[in-house]
């Protein structure tokens, strides 16, 4: 069986913005450099990730799960 691969093309350095309560979910702005992405975390992950304004964060994802507005 061959490994699992994963593409590190679409992985950044960031860090916390904000953090907007959305009821269950928080919506979290991370800055990486001029831009800022923005995604949607549990609450219970958040606060499993320390999740806080400022701290450094590695983003990541599928550029299929991208969504311009």
């Amino acid at each position: 069986m061959k490994p699992l691969e994963s593409s590190i093309r679409n992985s950044f350095a960031g860090i916390v913005g904000s953090i907007i309560d959305q009821g269950f979910l928080y919506e979290v702005h991370i800055r990486v450099q001029d831009t800022v992405f923005k995604s949607l975390v549990t609450k219970g992950s958040a606060v499993d990730l320390g999740l806080d304004i400022g701290t450094g964060v590695q983003i990541s994802f599928k550029s299929s799960a991208v969504h311009m507005f």
